[in-house]
């Protein structure tokens, strides 16, 4: 036996989801008891069940989720004595709509707490013109049936979570189809959230490579997998250079020196997991395999160490902003002095994030972050991100104008040369001081502002999406470059990497030699 439903669904709004649920009813208790539920992202045009009774499910019942995510009942059809049903139904406000109760029993809703009191409310008020066109209203417990003219209402026991489920995060509404099929699910996800679990968020700044690499194609997740091999050999030898360069007693006399060795150490380790949190992204999407403890670390030293690179550069910024401005102030070249300052910054980054590692998880082989399911974390993590991108950015250009700006003006008084004259005879002699931070703050500013470009879009197109991981990947260039940034301007520094083990090797004494 089977029932056969054709839908002609005049609902304006725009419908998300579409659940229909079969039920009988138990004839002492009057609960319902489901038959079948079924789920679709798209309304259909007909509806088929197949059941092994001689009789039909009682009722059929229809519920559309629209933008606001809450349901809206129809009654589709009531089983009278038809073992086969072959049902037409236009599903309307006017003829299937069930509203909720409290929507028109707004002053006797708070009394009226179980179906006797709905019955005999309804059986003492049979002069309730407005609402005669009703067939079925609900509440979260009962669902309702009218008989014409409201001369008689009965109502059934319901259970509201039969096609509720929990997998879906961001506190996104999640569905369930299927009875027999934990899989057959569907998320309707809040504002700035989209993925099948609702796990890839949009919001400023908040862009994941998970987002971003996950939605692509094998070939081109392929693709950027080989591109991150190549860069973290590039990076790795970059900053392998810069650290012997670095540790050598003559850069480590002055506090920039030791900035420098302590970055190019974060450097290495932040492109390490940079190769490892994207090796991670394609391994999910080929195998369906994510440990918990990884997702956990990955997750949590990328970005820590990422904003630790960004702090650092901008003490380095404010170093040699403060060695023009005065001179005469050592206190901020001294060794002791930047080494304090740097593990100051390391021990607080790590303790501002340490949420991360609390709320990622893996979920159906997919490494997650869910800070939603807390609204003060969520919260707290977008103020962080935004603090940690903007007030290093925001240093950066403020100090490198006034390095740019002090510097050529107060040379141009003592030579009586042009401001611009002097202004390019600054860049030529101490390359190093202006060339790195402007690069950074570039680097940062293209995935800012595209941050804020796609801030809370829905990233269906595939350029969207490659052109924020280009953006993202361009964000590691002081990372990765970090010997070409920091060594190669410096004549200072370019003459201790020389006298390395690798600056000694007659290709890099060829290469520096050429610069």
């Amino acid at each position: 036996m089977s029932v056969h439903i054709l839908l002609n669904i005049t609902q304006e709004d725009k419908i998300h989801a579409v659940i229909m649920q079969y039920f009988d009813y138990n004839y002492v208790t009057l609960e319902l008891i489901i038959r079948n539920q079924f789920l679709s992202e798209v309304i259909p045009n007909s509806l088929n069940f197949s059941y092994g009774q001689q009789l039909a499910p009682v009722f059929g019942l229809l519920k559309l989720y629209g933008n606001d995510n809450e349901p809206r009942f129809h009654l589709l059809y009531i089983r009278k004595k038809e073992t086969n049903a072959r049902i037409n139904s236009i599903v309307s406000e006017n003829t299937t709509f069930c509203p909720k109760a409290d929507t028109f029993l707004v002053n006797q809703i708070k009394s009226l707490i179980s179906k006797h009191k709905y019955i005999e409310f309804f059986e003492k008020r049979q002069n309730l013109s407005t609402h005669r066109h009703m067939i079925c209203f609900h509440d979260d417990n009962y669902l309702c049936i009218c008989e014409s003219n409201f001369r008689r209402v009965e109502c059934f026991g319901y259970d509201r979570s039969l096609d509720s489920c929990s997998y879906c995060l961001a506190n996104g509404r999640c569905l369930k189809g299927d009875l027999g099929n934990s899989s057959n699910l569907l998320c309707l996800c809040p504002y700035c959230h989209y993925g099948h679990l609702c796990q890839f968020n949009t919001r400023l700044l908040s862009f994941t490579l998970n987002s971003l690499i996950a939605p692509n194609s094998f070939f081109v997740r392929i693709l950027y997998l080989n591109l991150i091999i190549v860069l973290f050999v590039i990076g790795f030898f970059s900053n392998i250079c810069s650290i012997l360069t670095f540790q050598r007693n003559n850069p480590r006399k002055l506090g920039v020196g030791n900035y420098l060795l302590i970055l190019s150490i974060i450097n290495q380790l932040c492109i390490l997991f940079l190769a490892l949190k994207i090796f991670q992204v394609v391994l999910e999407t080929l195998v369906q395999f994510s440990n918990v403890i990884s997702c956990k670390m990955i997750n949590y030293f990328l970005p820590v160490l990422t904003r630790i690179n960004y702090w650092l550069s901008s003490w380095i910024t404010i170093e040699r902003l403060a060695i023009v401005l005065v001179p005469t102030m050592t206190r901020f070249r001294q060794p002791r002095f930047a080494l304090s300052l740097s593990l100051l910054t390391v021990l607080i980054i790590h303790i501002l994030h340490t949420h991360e590692l609390i709320y990622y998880t893996v979920v159906q082989s997919m490494c997650v972050v869910n800070f939603e399911i807390h609204p003060g974390v969520a919260y707290y993590n977008r103020i962080s991100v935004l603090i940690h991108y903007l007030l290093p950015f925001s240093i950066q250009i403020i100090s490198i104008t006034m390095l740019v700006w002090t510097a050529s003006q107060s040379r141009a008084k003592l030579a009586k040369e042009s401001f611009v004259e002097v202004l390019k005879k600054q860049f030529e002699k101490q390359k190093e001081l202006y060339i790195t931070p402007i690069i950074i703050v570039l680097c940062l500013l293209l995935q800012t502002v595209l941050a804020f470009a796609f801030a809370c879009t829905k990233l269906n197109q595939s350029w969207q999406r490659h052109t924020l991981l280009i953006a993202y990947l361009l964000s590691y260039t002081p990372q990765i470059l970090g010997f070409i940034f920091y060594v190669i301007p410096s004549t200072v520094y370019k003459n201790e990497f020389q006298q390395t083990w690798i600056g000694k090797i007659r290709y890099m004494k060829w290469l520096l030699r050429n610069r």
